[in-house]
């Protein structure tokens, strides 16, 4: 005698039951995902800074001094330096620009690229052209695409999707009639590009305006400004090296919404100001980051901490404690005192 059995199979209900068990489990992994992922790319962040701090204490250790923030054609610019016309390609600066990364180029494992420079990089005889001039053998150099520059929480390399992207050439503090900032740039259309420029989500600091000429404001620059000849002695001697950020993150412009449309060139954009503190939206003048409540740092004495972000320019009288803190932390002989907690986690 042959039985019959039967197989039941999922009815439609038990089915839909299933797959929203599926669908709730994966929410709430992915947000978990997605912070292990942030994680890791802050830390691989935090370790890009961290070269940066010991290439800049190596090169101390080899010339006494920390490299310039850019190699300019005088201290203290009272003019932009420029012939007139459509930035940056026009005119011929007496100098080649050369930002505080280039210096670096040996201690970050890019020697073979340091070897090819062509141009001066001596800033008590600044020459021109600048690298970027049409026929200068160093203009090629500015395609190189080096990892260590880049956050992996950021894709700066996205400005290359809009046609109406603009890559900063160099960005720099200039007194005319007042401290104000500057730069030259790249548009990724009307430039004559051959490729695309590398670029770069870190910066030195140039302090609250940099250096200008003015007192009031030098009294809180940064350890990289236009020509600087800053040693770690010199920071040692002042307000401490522990006190005294040196690298930060940049992203050169607004991600708020749309293609991105700015950022930064890691072979001239070398030093950027502080006054405008940290804004949740970016921008060339001022250091921002991607990554959530965030920016990243280096100190002078090789440690990375994270700064509360963002950190935007005060609105209010009087000015708040954590805007002071970070002007103070960020200028090397300023001589005040501040809790850093304030502005550090």
């Amino acid at each position: 005698m042959r039985t019959q059995s039967s197989r039941r199979g999922f009815t439609l209900i038990e089915l839909l039951v299933v797959i929203a068990i599926i669908a709730i489990l994966i929410g709430l992994l992915l947000p978990a995902v997605q912070k292990v992922r942030e994680a890791a790319a802050r830390s691989k962040c935090q370790n890009n800074l961290k070269q940066l701090g010991l290439a800049a204490n190596n090169y101390n250790g080899t010339y006494g001094r920390l490299p310039p923030g850019y190699c300019a054609h005088t201290q203290s610019i009272t003019s932009w330096g420029f012939a007139s016309g459509s930035p940056p390609w026009a005119g011929t600066p007496s100098a080649s620009w050369f930002g505080c990364l280039v210096y670096l180029l040996p201690y970050v494992e890019q020697d073979a690229l340091f070897r090819q420079i062509k141009g001066s990089m001596d800033i008590d005889k600044p020459v021109g052209p600048a690298y970027w001039m049409d026929g200068n053998p160093d203009e090629k150099l500015m395609y190189n695409k080096i990892s260590t520059f880049v956050c992996p929480s950021d894709d700066p390399y996205a400005v290359y999707d809009n046609p109406n992207g603009w890559i900063w050439a160099t960005v720099f503090t200039f007194n005319q009639g007042g401290a104000n900032v500057t730069g030259r740039y790249f548009d990724v259309t009307l430039s004559g590009l051959t490729g695309q420029v590398g670029l770069s989500n870190y910066a030195g600091v140039a302090g609250n305006m940099g250096h200008t000429g003015d007192p009031i404001y030098d009294r809180f620059e940064g350890v990289f400004n236009a020509s600087s000849k800053v040693s770690l002695s010199d920071v040692t001697g002042a307000d401490g090296t522990s006190n005294t950020a040196m690298f930060g993150e940049a992203t050169g412009i607004s991600l708020a919404s749309g293609l991105r449309d700015r950022t930064n060139s890691w072979i001239g954009v070398g030093a950027l100001v502080t006054n405008w503190g940290i804004p949740a939206s970016g921008a060339f003048y001022s250091f921002g980051s991607r990554h959530p409540n965030t920016s990243n740092f280096c100190f002078c004495d090789g440690s990375v901490r994270p700064l509360k972000f963002p950190l935007p320019t005060p609105t209010t009288t009087p000015t708040p404690a954590d805007y002071k803190a970070f002007i103070y932390l960020t200028g090397y002989h300023d001589g005040q005192a501040f809790d850093p907690s304030l502005v550090s986690y």
